[in-house]
């Protein structure tokens, strides 16, 4: 029986051609992963610079994936989003959805809705411009070709 746990970690830095909101907006993210054979992915993420504010953020989420076929996956995630340091509120999410994948092509579609909770006076004062207003529930489609 081959191995059933594996452990990633990623570090991703997103720069940014100019200035956003007035300032450099350049940050880097960390990720760990923990992945039991492709059914469950646990994923913890932090920002120590969340877009140059000068606060951290961390992300917590779990993945859960069912293959109905060899290219159909069924997929649903939850995740809570702890942004109070830089934003001053918190978000937790949720999507479901499916993954049809063929060579290097994936589709996927997929439901989503978030929340926001624990607002503080920071969000309404200093970061309106990083706080927009929360969007409503939403399908998403997306197209991905990887090599």
């Amino acid at each position: 029986m081959p191995n059933q746990w594996r452990f990633d970690l990623q570090w991703t830095g997103y720069l940014y051609d100019g200035q956003i909101f007035g300032h450099d907006a350049d940050y880097h993210e960390f990720y760990a992963f923990l992945h039991y054979q492709d059914l469950l992915t646990a994923r913890i993420s932090a920002v120590p610079d969340y877009y140059g504010l000068g606060g951290y953020g961390l992300d917590y989420a779990i993945t859960g994936r069912y293959s109905i076929t060899d290219a159909l996956q069924f997929s649903a995630s939850f995740g809570y989003a702890y942004m109070q340091p830089v934003l001053g509120s918190d978000y937790p999410y949720w999507n479901i959805g499916c993954i049809y994948g063929y060579k290097f092509v994936k589709l996927s579609l997929f439901y989503m809705d978030s929340s926001e909770t624990f607002i503080s006076k920071m969000a309404e004062e200093k970061h309106d411009l990083y706080n927009p207003a929360k969007l409503d529930a939403t399908a998403v489609f997306s197209i991905s070709v990887g090599f």
